[in-house]
């Protein structure tokens, strides 16, 4: 049995490339079964992999006594083994109140921020977890269960980033049954046994009957997640193109082609529009998010809809924007000649030219005839209006703005440079008539805007 378990986890690391040789390997040690197979694992294969062994323990100080104990049987296996341990002592407890997460999701992001920082630390090459099948058949019915994307029946990934997971091919009972039989020693975690969270309710009551009915339950769901897995590499790497051809990034915004909508099927677009909220807007995503992405296309230009976290959407004549919107601009912003001011990823200055600036590439130059030497930055209101540079009359900032095809996720917050309450500057479009420089003018006034440099 000794060689036949050896055997699976090898060739299980060979079929799926998970270790190179010549690495550094950080075991993820809790004490439990599990884990001390995988200890012993390396520690026996250390010289087939030329691997260099480390490893990690949290004391989630969870069980009281037993979790003490934990961390002492980890300290004195490693002893035995001549592998150095890095301990943490973490209060899981706090941690979740704090975060607002339940138990479970607190002890795991505690014990991965952990294995991340001795990882970066150690200079380590691969963090091996060891989670096994049932595991795996575990995780694929809870997001069942609880309703899932493809990601979700994905199961456990075999590797992600430097995690490596070689005791996936076998089940606990294979582990259990090895270790008693080779007379090594491990901890029994009696919490796994309570029904008190959905995980052991699942593995201790759902399972069980559900493999009276299918006894090969952890190889059908195995292989079914493996399955599904490639199937989602494949559906990913497709939504990359179409994600590429239909939504472009502008500063802030992002601008959705509508004819995603009419070109992709529902999959398509439902899956762009998931990719677009939580890769790149970073808000969750369901289904009524994309219904209703989808219903403001068949609306009215300059309809708008809320998301969440101040994240809207606007629908133009052949886009839809999504943005978030700022809390910037409310406030009157006073700038005084020759200063300058910063506004979101701008920058905004007021200078007199002279000799010595006067090559320098300002975004207008105005006359400073009539101005005083306070200018106020604002966003445009109702009723304002200007005399447009090369025109005779006065023209509302709405219909100004309008013309110049201002998109409406962008006009509201248009901003616009005044002195003495006349509007001198429409930023980034036209100047006012009446300080356009002639022939007669005294004083000059260069106006620069420009993006500030990213460090």
């Amino acid at each position: 049995m000794k060689a036949k378990i050896y055997e699976t986890v090898i060739n299980f690391i060979k079929k799926h490339n998970l270790i190179e040789n010549n690495s550094k390997l950080l075991i993820a040690l809790s004490g439990g079964p599990d884990s001390v197979f995988a200890l012993h694992f390396f520690h026996q294969f250390k010289n087939k992999y030329k691997a260099e062994l480390i490893a990690a323990h949290v004391n989630h100080n969870l069980r009281g006594n037993d979790s003490e104990q934990d961390q002492i049987f980890c300290e004195k296996i490693c002893s035995e083994l001549k592998i150095p341990i890095f301990i943490k002592s973490v209060d899981v407890e706090k941690f979740a109140r704090k975060n607002n997460q339940s138990v479970e999701e607190a002890a795991r992001n505690l014990r991965y921020n952990f294995f991340e920082e001795i990882s970066n630390h150690e200079k380590v090459d691969y963090i091996i977890t060891a989670h096994n099948s049932d595991d795996n058949t575990e995780t694929v019915l809870l997001n069942l269960i609880k309703g899932t994307g493809l990601s979700g029946l994905s199961g456990i990934p075999i590797k992600r980033g430097k995690i490596v997971r070689p005791i996936l091919s076998l089940s606990k009972k294979e582990i259990v049954e090895f270790l008693e039989l080779n007379k090594i020693n491990f901890r029994i975690d009696k919490s796994n046994y309570e029904n008190d969270f959905e995980r052991n309710k699942l593995r201790n009551i759902v399972i069980p009957e559900i493999e009276k009915i299918n006894p090969s339950l952890n190889s059908t769901l195995r292989n079914f997640s493996n399955n599904i897995s490639s199937i989602n590499i494949f559906i990913q790497q497709e939504i990359e193109k179409v994600f590429k051809k239909f939504v472009k990034k502008k500063e802030n915004q992002f601008i959705v082609n509508q004819k995603l909508f009419q070109r992709e099927n529902v999959l398509i677009s439902s899956l762009i529009i998931k990719k677009l909220f939580e890769d790149h807007l970073k808000i969750s995503f369901t289904s009524k998010d994309s219904d209703k992405v989808k219903n403001i296309v068949f609306q009215q230009k300059g309809t708008t809809i809320k998301l969440k976290n101040s994240v809207k959407v606007i629908r133009e004549d052949e886009s839809l924007i999504f943005f978030t919107e700022e809390k910037l601009f409310t406030d009157e912003i006073e700038i005084r000649l020759n200063c300058s001011q910063e506004i979101g990823n701008h920058e905004i200055s007021i200078e007199e030219v002279n000799e010595f600036n006067e090559n320098s590439n300002f975004s207008e130059i105005i006359s400073g005839d009539k101005t005083e030497d306070i200018f106020i930055l604002r966003r445009w209101k109702i009723g304002d209006k200007f005399i447009p540079l090369g025109m005779k009359n006065f023209k509302k900032i709405s219909d100004f703005l309008t013309d110049k095809k201002v998109k409406s996720s962008s006009k509201k917050n248009h901003l616009i440079l005044t002195n003495r309450n006349e509007i001198v500057y429409v930023v980034g479009l036209r100047i006012d008539e009446r300080y356009k420089l002639t022939k007669n003018t005294k004083r000059k006034i260069g106006i620069c805007l420009r993006k500030k440099n990213k460090n």
